[in-house]
């Protein structure tokens, strides 16, 4: 199924971040996720019933303000039967937020979002980690996760879960090139395989 971009401006799209979801969600059965420093990405909710996005910037609260034009998009493309329900926090996810535990937690790129709201995530629920900043080191430290394999795309409309951990250059091309103009780094998932004490 080809993805449709809505009929309104998205601030930080990235080709790739659909097929990204599709894979992860595809593979673990998610239905339901934690998107902290999500920014406009929507497109979790075309691939999971049960979103919760969280962000702090006001251009970010004003675009989830055309929640009827994101709810009708999102009812008209997403790959599932169940209703789709989406809700957003204008706020920093660094405070207190009572929200349920999610099967997936969204890291790309906003800070220490594995530490910081790792009591969102489920106990064997889904890490989605991408490669910039410092959140991967800790991870990777972290007793409480466990790799489980890189994201590898093979084209704007194929991607699989190779597992555990894969070398850049095993998905991008040694001139710096992007595969099929696809302008992201590794992401990779981690399974919570315990509660923090």
């Amino acid at each position: 199924m080809e993805l449709l971009l809505p009929d309104f401006d998205l601030i930080c799209y990235t080709p790739g971040k659909p097929l990204l979801y599709r894979t992860v969600a595809k593979a673990y059965q998610i239905q339901t996720a934690c998107y902290p420093g999500s920014a406009d990405d929507l497109f979790p909710s075309l691939y999971i019933p049960n979103v919760i996005y969280i962000d702090r910037f006001s251009v970010i609260n004003d675009f989830f303000q055309q929640r009827e034009r994101i709810q009708k998009y999102l009812d008209k493309n997403k790959v599932y039967s169940e209703p789709c329900r989406f809700c957003f926090y204008y706020q920093d996810y660094r405070y207190p937020l009572d929200i349920p535990q999610a099967d997936l937690l969204i890291s790309q790129n906003a800070g220490d979002v594995s530490q910081t709201m790792k009591s969102c995530l489920r106990p064997g629920g889904i890490l989605l980690l991408a490669e910039g900043g410092e959140n991967i080191r800790s991870v990777f430290k972290d007793p409480d996760y466990e790799l489980l394999g890189t994201i590898r795309f093979y084209d704007q409309v194929h991607a699989a879960i190779e597992p555990g951990l894969q070398p850049p250059e095993y998905f991008f091309p040694s001139d710096g090139s992007f595969p099929n103009g696809i302008p992201m780094e590794r992401n990779f998932c981690f399974r919570k395989i315990r509660e923090t004490q």
